[in-house]
């Protein structure tokens, strides 16, 4: 019970993620729309972003632009 309570946190975790802006660094990502110092996700956004550190993404992160995201694009 407690491992199927993990796992529905993270998968709750990572949709919630998708849904949040991220701070602007160039042009937005795909899926992402300017705003202010932020880029948006689109309403129908599953594709996760996060600002990219140095010149290199995390394992399983692609580099796009200023940012990382899950997908290649």
């Amino acid at each position: 019970m407690i491992r199927l309570l993990s796992l529905a946190f993270v998968f709750v975790s990572s949709v919630a993620m998708a849904q949040q802006p991220v701070v602007k660094r160039g042009s937005c990502p795909v899926g992402y729309y300017p705003q202010g110092a932020y880029c948006v996700p689109f309403s129908q956004n599953r594709q996760e972003a996060i600002a990219k550190v140095g010149n290199s993404c995390p394992v399983g992160w692609y580099p796009q632009g200023g940012y990382c995201t899950r997908t290649r694009r």
